[in-house]
């Protein structure tokens, strides 16, 4: 319910902003060329503030933030402009009288800001870069496709079919296109710390035909990498009495190192319920906690 409300308020916001330069654009063009500008409103319904400037345009915000726009002196009546010229100031001219040129310039200005909005977006996703979840082997299931190509945990996966792998979503998209088909899945991956690149087919027959319900990654038999890393502790729990934090990293189980969650669980699934020892990375320091694991309730980052 928490994300659907976040989800509809992010929508609200998100309109509110692209009609915002949208109106702002037709605002600064008429103001260029001196057109007086009765009212700048964002929003529709009840007006929840107003506030007037030295040249007596109105702006305001509404209650519904679907929508806006921006009045001009004689835009909707032509006579206006004559009629009220004793509230303008000696610079300032109604709307018929702004030449064609920029009646036309007034017009495309909305547009021309939202277009330029989206150039701006498009160049900050660029060089700030969109999280993407790389494509590195965390678990392997036993006789699946990926076990038959070798493929282990820590591996990276460089391409499918000699289509480049640069995101778990790659990976996902391109086995998904051989869904139904019969013949051999080519997988290029490499090992942790190597630059030796591995290529190996797995042959197909009817591939998920009848299994479309499940995870593609998951029926090729990779499971992604999750670092073991603590995002939540229950208060009262053994975990939080033995001195775990949100955010610590444990890479040992016993003498066991560990450098997933899936061996996290699989350590901790396998060890009865006593206390054993963990070993915390903490920026340069390793720390021990002594803590029963079967009652360490954890979950993933």
């Amino acid at each position: 319910m928490t994300n659907i409300l976040f989800n509809l308020v992010s929508i609200i916001v998100l309109l509110g902003v692209i009609i915002g330069i949208h109106e702002l654009g037709h605002f600064l063009a008429a103001r260029k060329f001196k057109v007086h500008v009765i009212r700048f409103k964002i929003g529709f319904g009840k007006t929840l503030l107003s506030r007037f400037d030295k040249k007596g345009t109105e702006f305001a915000i509404g209650l519904l933030p679907l929508g806006g726009y921006v009045q001009m002196l004689g835009e909707d009546n032509p006579l206006q402009g004559d009629e009220s010229d004793q509230n303008l100031s000696s610079k300032e001219i109604s709307y018929p009288q702004a030449s064609l040129g920029a009646r036309a310039i007034i017009t495309a200005a909305g547009p021309i800001a939202n277009f330029v909005l989206a150039i701006a977006a498009y160049f900050l996703i660029f060089m700030i870069g969109v999280k993407d979840i790389v494509p590195i082997v965390g678990g392997i299931n036993e006789e699946s496709l990926a076990q038959q190509a070798g493929i282990e945990v820590g591996d990276k996966i460089l391409a499918i079919d000699n289509n480049q792998v640069s995101s778990l979503k790659d990976l996902n998209t391109l086995l998904a296109l051989r869904i139904g088909e019969t013949g051999t899945i080519l997988v290029d991956y490499q090992k942790p710390g190597s630059d030796i690149t591995f290529s190996e087919s797995v042959g197909i027959e009817n591939w998920l035909e009848s299994e479309l319900d499940r995870s593609v990654i998951s029926y090729f038999g990779i499971n992604p990498f999750i670092p073991p890393i603590v995002s939540s502790v229950q208060a009262g729990s053994p975990a939080e009495k033995s001195g775990l934090l949100k955010g610590d990293e444990i890479i040992s189980v016993g003498d066991n190192a560990i450098r997933t969650w899936y061996e996290l669980v699989e350590e901790i699934s396998s060890i009865p319920d006593k206390d054993t020892l963990l070993t915390i990375k903490e920026t340069n320091l390793f720390l021990v906690f002594l803590c029963p694991l079967a009652q360490c309730r954890m979950n993933s980052e």
